[in-house]
């Protein structure tokens, strides 16, 4: 098996920053630092990662911090004081730190503004006429319908009834009776 290729690489596989820096600073628990070390025989790519982690630490262990001056702190509180007291721009004061520095940020307020406009467009808008017109000849129509039934199933009965008394009542009759309603 070939580790030099990066895609094979133990990396891609765990954490890759806490394996590697775990393994230069030598906090990994032993079966890992083994396995990691016996991975390194084998695999350039972590052997180069591990050098350019040694470099970096190298240079940051040499790195000097530049010397503060002795009235460094006078200046920093004077400095946080005046911009405290400077009057701010009027879009600083709508989006003030305070109003960021909530964990929650902008979500409260952007789901309120949403529910706001749903709300709004939902009151404001008219409803639809023709829409309405449209439901009420339909409403109508199969009012209609069902009036038509009730009174064939009424004949219906009536001629079932009459069978027994007298003869088939004559169609022109019921259809006018059906037109006078």
């Amino acid at each position: 098996m070939n580790n030099n290729n990066p895609v094979n690489c133990i990396l891609n596989n765990y954490e890759q920053e806490e394996l590697l820096l775990g393994y230069c600073t030598a906090t990994l628990d032993a079966e890992t630092s083994r396995t990691y070390t016996r991975h390194l025989v084998s695999c350039e790519h972590c052997r180069d990662l591990i050098q350019m982690q040694n470099l970096v630490d190298e240079s940051l262990a040499d790195w000097q911090a530049p010397e503060l001056s002795h009235d460094f702190d006078r200046k920093l509180f004077a400095r946080i004081r005046s911009e405290e007291a400077s009057p701010k721009a009027w879009w600083q004061q709508i989006f003030s730190t305070q109003f960021f520095s909530t964990s929650l940020g902008w979500k409260p307020a952007l789901a309120i503004a949403l529910a706001t406009i749903a709300l709004v467009v939902f009151i404001t808008r008219s409803p639809d006429t023709t829409n309405l017109a449209q439901q009420s000849d339909t409403i109508q129509a199969s009012e209609i319908e069902q009036v038509e039934l009730a009174l064939d199933d009424i004949e219906a009965l009536q001629s079932l009834q009459s069978s027994d008394n007298s003869p088939i009542p004559d169609p022109a009759s019921t259809a006018a009776k059906k037109e006078s309603l």
